[in-house]
């Protein structure tokens, strides 16, 4: 299945939900689907204010998404740092191979084919297997499965953005929500697919989209073989000269970089290890020493002068 890249944030989960209810078709299972609960200790949420909650972005509640499909089998996105140690750190992907409903959960019909199963109560745990695992199993888990769950709720902030005019009143509204902070991978934004190499991607792009979105988005391809758009848009957003104000930071900060190369006598750049062929950053002393092994420049001498007591 290919992976979908979009500059804005709006059509990831409609995606994402249409890939999820094919995959559970495809595979004979029901979808069922983890709705938010949302509070709000001074004020009471009326039904239409709860629903303005659930389908804002996860983007702007903390990375708890209102609704979270579940298909065992689909790779979904961790948006949180959960366990740092075993590498479940914020962007991490893994795959969904369990769940473990709420005891109180009503039965219902789990035959394929049918609409998705909004869950009345939040699944207790979420098990995940981590492609290339680096700890120990846990205790009666196989191998790379790690059990997920929700330890507190996340609190968010929303303006004067609801729907009831008894809370547009307010100048904001403090929001508590308990949920998976979690995202299926099947379609995701620019901005979360920073850092990956994607060997075939269906990209949604239009107008409206930044010449950096573009950018990023089509530079996650080891190969333009494996590039498949799925909206049309203008050749102009590639085409762009660079502007004055960039131009300008640009020019400043070699600026800086040569005035403290000539106090210092060492390079401006600070290179991630000690080997002088990490550090490319293209400086006089980089092409003229990269022979030598770099050395931290010296402290520079504060020129604040003591005052004398009188």
């Amino acid at each position: 299945m290919s992976d979908l890249d979009t500059p804005c944030q709006t059509s990831t989960p409609l995606l994402n939900f249409e890939a999820a209810y094919a995959a559970a078709t495809e595979s004979c299972a029901r979808m069922m689907v983890s709705v938010a609960r949302d509070t709000c200790k001074k004020h009471h949420l009326s039904r239409e204010d709860q629903l303005a909650l659930l389908s804002l972005d996860d983007d702007q509640t903390g990375g708890a998404p209102g609704y979270l499909p579940l298909v065992q089998g689909m790779t979904y996105m961790l948006k949180s740092n959960t366990g740092t140690e075993i590498g479940l750190v914020n962007g991490a992907q893994m795959v969904l191979c369990g769940v473990v409903l709420n005891p109180k959960e009503p039965d219902f019909d789990r035959a394929p084919g049918l609409a998705p199963r909004f869950l009345r109560y939040l699944p207790e745990i979420l098990f995940f297997q981590v492609e290339n695992p680096t700890f120990l199993p846990f205790p009666g888990l196989p191998p790379g499965v790690v059990p997920i769950q929700i330890e507190r709720a996340t609190s968010f902030t929303r303006h004067t953005d609801l729907r009831s005019k008894a809370m547009t009143n307010l100048p904001h509204v403090r929001i508590s929500r308990k949920q998976f902070k979690l995202v299926l991978a099947h379609a995701t934004t620019g901005y979360n697919a920073q850092g990956k190499s994607l060997e075939r991607a269906a990209v949604v792009m239009d107008a409206k989209s930044k010449a950096v979105d573009v950018y990023v988005l089509l530079s996650r391809l080891t190969s333009l073989a494996g590039l498949t758009l799925l909206q049309w848009f203008p050749l102009s957003l590639l085409q762009q000269r660079r502007q004055p104000q960039m131009l300008a930071e640009m020019q400043r900060l070699r600026d800086l970089a040569d005035e403290l190369e000539e106090k210092s006598g060492a390079p401006a750049y600070t290179p991630l290890t000690g080997d002088p062929g990490d550090s490319r950053c293209g400086c006089a002393w980089c092409r003229t020493n990269a022979d030598q092994k770099w050395r931290a420049p010296p402290p520079a001498k504060s020129k604040s002068k003591k005052r004398k007591r009188k």
